[in-house]
């Protein structure tokens, strides 16, 4: 028996555990679901120095179960590294007010990083498999828990329940600094469902009456999702990433951006680093490569084709100082060569390092 799978029961607290300080108010970010967004600071002890992130929530978000359920998921995968880790909570039924608190990333979101890939930056390559690598496997948590690849059945008997993210898109993955590397967080989880909540009598058809989602994201199946269209959107935020698409085309945004499907990794990218965001875009979900999957082939890549690429000597840099018309050469440069490397756990591999990643991020309280 796996100790820290857990359901989605959350015992809500009226009240947050922790003093929290407003710091400076951020408004509405992103469009998402929810009443404001501020920076706010601890009076622990533990956190004195340190910055964090209320999300608040309203009335409305009380009325559709979005406070509710995004606590409930995030109390569920927050300690995994590449998600975001939710210290705090509270949830006042009474006055129909809820906020979560959140560990603050100080690099903002992927979009900032398209919008500069679009006017030109470039991301080194090493990069941009590593938080590919970092991306998915947040999503495989998500789907298949802390010991992926089991059954249907193995996952509900450990107590694991699948959760969907459904709004997958640079906005809402997040960049920090940790470990002598820039490391991507899966956030926002608003627009999130779990294989419990869609047991609820009827919850599955609301599910997809609600029609959440970003339109340029949205999967050739949309409105039905499942892990299948998590993987299409994650395929289509790297294609973002490596091309600089802000908007890209699809049957809910016809008039977006139109993008290679063919080679979502554009031309300034090795045409092996496509071949793998492919994996996350064929028509049929049932085709479709599972988050798990995909994340195995990632790690057997880190050993077999990062011989290839150019040593990132710019690892807390986000962009490369030069631009899209002059991309860095990929050398042949020898893969044991000492200097900053794509992330350990990438080239040990195997179940003990997962295991591994999924620790919690804050654990001052």
């Amino acid at each position: 028996m796996v100790e820290h799978c857990k359901r989605l029961h959350v015992q809500y607290r009226s009240k947050p555990r922790q003093s929290w300080q407003l710091v400076k108010n951020l408004g509405k970010l992103n469009g998402g679901l929810n009443a404001g967004i501020a920076k706010v600071t601890c009076s622990n002890p533990s956190a004195r120095g340190m910055v964090f992130i209320e999300k608040r929530f309203g009335a409305q978000e009380f009325r559709y179960r979005v406070a509710h359920r995004e606590i409930q998921l995030l109390h569920q995968v927050s300690d995994h590294m590449n998600i975001v880790t939710m210290v705090d909570h509270f949830l006042d039924e009474g006055a129909l007010r809820a906020a979560v608190y959140l560990e603050y990333c100080d690099l903002g979101s992927l979009d900032a990083v398209v919008y500069q890939v679009a006017k030109g930056r470039h991301v080194h390559e090493r990069k941009v498999w590593s938080w590919f690598f970092q991306l998915c496997g947040a999503l495989t948590y998500c789907h298949w828990g802390p010991e992926p690849g089991r059954s249907d059945d193995e996952i509900f008997q450990l107590g694991w329940s699948r959760i969907y993210h459904r709004d997958i898109k640079p906005g809402n993955v997040l960049l920090t600094r940790e470990g002598g590397q820039i490391v991507v967080k899966l956030a926002d989880f608003g627009c999130g469902v779990s294989e419990d909540h869609l047991a609820q009598a009827q919850s599955e058809q609301l599910a997809i009456k609600q029609q959440v989602g970003t339109p340029g994201f949205d999967a050739p199946e949309y409105p039905f999702f499942g892990g299948a269209s998590d993987v299409w959107q994650l395929g289509v935020t790297m294609m973002c990433l490596c091309t600089g698409t802000r908007s890209p085309k699809s049957r809910m945004n016809p008039g977006g951006q139109i993008w290679d499907k063919s080679r979502p990794a554009g031309e300034s990218y090795s045409g092996r680093l496509s071949s793998k965001i492919k994996l996350c875009l064929a028509t049929s979900p049932r085709q479709r490569s599972t988050s798990y999957q995909i994340l195995q082939l990632l790690d057997q890549a880190s050993v077999t084709e990062m011989s290839t690429l150019s040593k990132d000597r710019r690892p807390m840099a986000l962009f490369e100082p030069h631009d899209r018309e002059s991309p860095p050469a990929r050398n042949h440069i020898p893969a044991f060569e000492s200097g900053p490397e794509w992330p350990v756990f990438l080239a040990q591999g195997g179940r003990q390092r997962w295991n591994q990643m999924n620790t919690p991020a804050l654990s001052f309280f």
